[in-house]
């Protein structure tokens, strides 16, 4: 059975993106070692992708071919009219049950890209098994928050926690 792991960047102040969803504020973030915050162990070790449609709409913004093409990709959205697009599967109802049933046949485990409604409702649907967060050196301030106030009390564990030289901390927390 494989793992849902919530795994993103956020500012200090526990902010995914600015309000219109801009994530530019990432590359403001000083990097001397180049070094991509062992994203790529991450990223080889999923098979699948699942996110919201905000977050689709802005990775699909971006002037790139879509990045998670080796990857098998999930939209969970409420909207009916959709677009036609061949990197992505949209499930637009029974969410819960049809993540139940992934995480059920996944070997490998699963990354929720974003965002902070979606995950929102997996964490309090207890669906979400772990939070790998790169908390990033900036305070945004206003924005998109990595989980909703309306978000469950639940106790977290921590698994591992790494600082780099950019001030940027990794934490990995398993959801008890």
């Amino acid at each position: 059975m494989g793992k849902l792991i919530y795994s993103l960047a956020m500012s200090l102040d526990n902010k995914i993106a600015k309000p219109d969803g801009d994530v530019d504020w990432l590359q403001k973030i000083p990097n001397p070692d180049q070094s991509d915050y062992g994203f790529n162990n991450f990223f080889n070790s999923v098979h699948t992708t699942i996110m919201g449609f905000n977050t689709y709409e802005i990775i699909s913004g971006f002037d790139v071919e879509w990045p998670y093409k080796e990857k098998t990709s999930y939209v969970f959205t409420n909207k009916n009219k959709l677009p036609n697009d061949p990197n992505v599967t949209f499930i637009n109802e029974k969410h819960i049950a049809f993540l139940k049933d992934l995480k059920d046949r996944e070997r490998d485990d699963i990354w929720l890209v974003g965002g902070g409604m979606l995950a929102t409702e997996l964490f309090n649907q207890k669906l979400i098994d772990q939070f790998l967060l790169h908390i990033m050196p900036i305070i945004l301030g206003k924005g998109v928050p990595f989980i909703l106030p309306n978000a469950d009390e639940k106790m977290i564990n921590l698994i591992t926690s790494k600082a780099y030289n950019s001030g940027v901390i990794e934490t990995l927390y398993k959801v008890v």
